[in-house]
């Protein structure tokens, strides 16, 4: 049914029900659609380009050895161009793209902050055009974001609780440095802010911008996510810095793997080491979650590389596991979609990721979002990537006779 006719039936008084459930049926009958082989060795990260300025989906992969590849699909999610350098020595722990799609941004572990250029049409990357950002004292790079507003501008979480805000446009060192972000001493240790003044530090495993002056952070040893201001300084070398207020976790939550924000800036969603996902509202200030999405399976082992994606339509979030099961939710309803898999196709399921696959880009200013299919891109240690398709259905038409007057 098209926009027209849904105004014609609303001029008669009809009433048109919007369910979820009907989404909720079609993700709970994801078909695998395309396998990719895309390297020999573990993978750890994937990331679409969401810029939208190529007609079929573009795709970055964070190696465990320390290689970037991108990938060009095809109007069948099949492979049609593929690019892969040798960016790194260590392995790539996140991967963003640049929100015009012509950069990628890597954090590795060997300290630096990879930002290569890719050809917005060919996708292709060399490892000739790429700038290396590190910080001194900071032994590994854990986490990487970009600033919602400004295209130079991004933030970097270290292993040793260090939080870096740079500019590309200056190698030599950071604009912003919080050191300690997660020290459980109120004191430093010696004058000297780097080095051995650093004690029970820990590793800053995912941040988001909630504005451009508010950097959210989380820690895997930390039950507590800290909310920054940018517009402060960090730099007393005698005290600990403080946040402008911080997130409490539940007793039974020991850290986090990684925060995402919904389109409103309200909600945040942070997912628990034993696999639940708390929800927070950012947007009053309270402490203590307002919600919780409970774990579709007990974890066999705590994984600090799982990773979490809102759909882009904010209606459903996807995450992996340690069990290797891909974990969805209703954002709505709380619950989980997908039971636990009895035999799973990966050891451990990493990254995530949405995009909206061509079909849906050119029907979406006619129809709701929900009504569409969406692509689901996870990766694994394994060598295999599978790109999840929720095929469309036919939409059942649902009439209610308004009781009195017009509804519309």
């Amino acid at each position: 049914m098209n926009i027209a006719d849904s105004l014609n039936w609303r001029a008669l008084g009809f009433v048109f029900k919007r369910e979820d459930q009907l989404v909720d049926l079609r993700l709970k009958n994801l078909k695998k659609e395309t396998l990719l082989k895309v390297a020999d060795g573990p993978l750890m990260n994937v990331a679409f380009d969401q810029s939208k300025k190529s007609v079929h989906p573009r795709i970055a992969v964070g190696h465990e050895e320390g290689q970037v590849s991108v990938h060009n699909l095809d109007h069948e999610n099949k492979v049609k161009a593929s690019y892969r350098i040798q960016s790194h020595l260590n392995c790539i722990y996140d991967l963003v793209w640049s929100l015009d799609g012509e950069h990628l941004y890597t954090a590795c572990g060997d300290g630096t902050v990879g930002y290569h250029d890719v050809h917005s049409e060919t996708s292709y990357i060399s490892s000739e055009k790429v700038q290396y950002f590190s910080a001194t004292g900071s032994t590994s790079m854990k986490s990487v974001v970009i600033h919602p507003t400004n295209p130079d501008i991004f933030a970097t979480g270290s292993s040793d609780g260090n939080i870096f805000v740079w500019d590309t446009r200056v190698l030599s060192k950071p604009d912003i440095s919080i050191r300690q972000a997660y020290s459980k001493e109120t004191k430093r240790k010696g004058l000297i802010p780097y080095g051995s003044g650093y004690i029970n530090s820990n590793s800053i495993r995912s941040m988001v911008f909630q504005d451009g002056n508010t950097l959210i952070s989380s820690c895997s040893e930390s039950s507590h996510i800290k909310i920054w201001d940018m517009r402060r300084t960090y730099c007393n070398l005698s005290d600990l810095p403080k946040p402008m207020y911080s997130l409490d976790a539940p007793p039974y939550v020991s850290g986090f793997s990684c925060l995402a924000l919904d389109s409103s800036l309200m909600l945040l969603y942070a997912r628990a080491q034993d696999s639940t996902i708390q929800i927070y509202d950012v947007g009053t200030s309270k402490k203590m979650p307002v919600s919780e999405m409970p774990a579709p399976s007990v974890p066999k082992l705590i994984s600090f590389h799982i990773k979490i994606k809102l759909s882009p339509d904010g209606r459903h979030l996807v995450a992996g596991s340690s069990n290797g099961t891909l974990n969805l939710w209703n954002t709505k309803t709380r619950q989980p979609l997908i039971e636990p898999s009895e035999d799973p196709q990966f050891e451990e399921l990493t990254g995530v990721d949405w995009i909206q696959n061509q079909k849906q880009e050119t029907l979406i200013s006619r129809l709701p979002v929900s009504t569409h299919p969406q692509s689901i891109f996870p990766t694994s240690s394994k060598t295999v990537q599978t790109i999840l398709y929720a095929k469309p259905q036919p939409r059942p038409l649902n009439l209610a006779l308004p009781t009195t007057g017009w509804s519309i």
